[in-house]
């Protein structure tokens, strides 16, 4: 299951549309770095997908092919609002090349796409929805809404859509004495909710987050993400900055800013590397100190454990009661 949020960000003198979404990628494998978000190479806007990769994948690469292939679309002479039936006739035409498909698979229409960006014919942020209308039989663009906050969410799964716009407006007017006129991080908070929680195993991976500005152009932005591990079996969380959902490699350089979601302030790239080290020190020497006090547990215990026995056996007790002894302490 993939969870997208595509929605306007408003601060302080800023107005930005994000999108983000998850990273892992199920369906006989899990992997939890697939990329989800694409942005396209006129650099106003993105796609994202959601739904059976082995047919979404392909055919939002190929749509993807189409419009940067294309000079007036790559160069923006065409506006992102009339990228629109362009993408719904790519939809359909490479639809209809799926052959072999089971009787009754709708793997050919369970998959939805994501298209984000700047209009300037309209001066504004806008997405749309491509997903398959039972009534006209085919893929048809459904617009985020324009007035009040501008947010959406998109998910194969019907029912974890109303899930995220009802989990969004309890944070929305519970974090708050009265509701935000705006949304900030809102969103990505609640596609959080469903990456972390160890009931939704099709959600999962670091992140991936796109930024579209005024200025008409994309911009990713890295998260400082941890993953579980462990040190002799106990756990502890190891820190890593992540690109798009893949954790970048030791030494390999950035140069964009990255969102700490310990304290969801920026950071820039030439401190974001110190700053995961010193969690990652903290997280060791936090693990090393509880397997320490666990050793001298178990030393302290070991000792009680010998000083009863050598008591019971100078006392002369039956071997039944120091086997009854040590079952009752292990």
């Amino acid at each position: 299951m993939t969870l997208v949020a595509a929605w306007i960000r408003r601060t302080v003198g800023v107005e930005e549309l994000v999108v983000a979404s998850d990273s892992r990628l199920t369906g006989g494998i899990a992997l939890n770095h697939a990329p989800k978000l694409f942005p396209l190479e006129r650099a106003d806007s993105l796609l994202a997908y959601c739904g059976p990769t082995v047919v979404a994948y392909p055919i939002l690469l190929q749509v993807k092919a189409s419009l940067d292939a294309n000079e007036r679309t790559r160069k923006r002479l065409v506006d992102i609002v009339d990228l629109k039936v362009h993408i719904e006739k790519s939809i359909e035409g490479l639809r209809a090349q799926i052959k072999d498909l089971p009787s009754g698979d709708a793997t050919n229409r369970a998959f939805k796409f994501l298209l984000a960006g700047y209009s300037w014919k309209h001066g504004c942020f806008r997405a749309w929805i491509f997903r398959y209308d039972t009534q006209t039989r085919e893929f048809n663009a459904h617009s985020m809404p324009r007035l009040g906050r501008g947010f959406v969410f998109m998910s194969d799964v019907d029912e974890n859509e109303r899930r995220a716009r009802e989990r969004l407006n309890r944070l929305v007017f519970e974090r708050r004495d009265s509701p935000l006129p705006y949304l900030d991080w809102e969103p990505l908070r609640v596609l959080l909710s469903f990456i972390q929680d160890p009931n939704c195993d099709d959600s999962g991976g670091p992140p991936q987050i796109i930024k579209v500005y005024r200025h008409a152009n994309v911009l990713p932005i890295n998260v400082l993400w941890h993953e579980r591990a462990s040190l002799d079996g106990i756990p502890y969380r190891r820190y890593e900055v992540a690109h798009l959902g893949r954790p970048l490699l030791d030494g390999e350089p950035t140069a964009l800013l990255t969102l700490n979601l310990e304290d969801w302030q920026f950071v820039e790239p030439w401190n974001i590397r110190s700053l995961a080290k010193q969690y990652n020190d903290r997280e060791l020497r936090t693990a090393l100190h509880t397997k320490l006090v666990r050793l001298l547990d178990r030393q302290r215990r070991g000792r009680e454990r010998g000083e009863v026995i050598h008591s019971m056996l100078k006392r002369g007790a039956p071997f039944r009661d120091i086997q009854a002894y040590l079952s009752s302490v292990d």
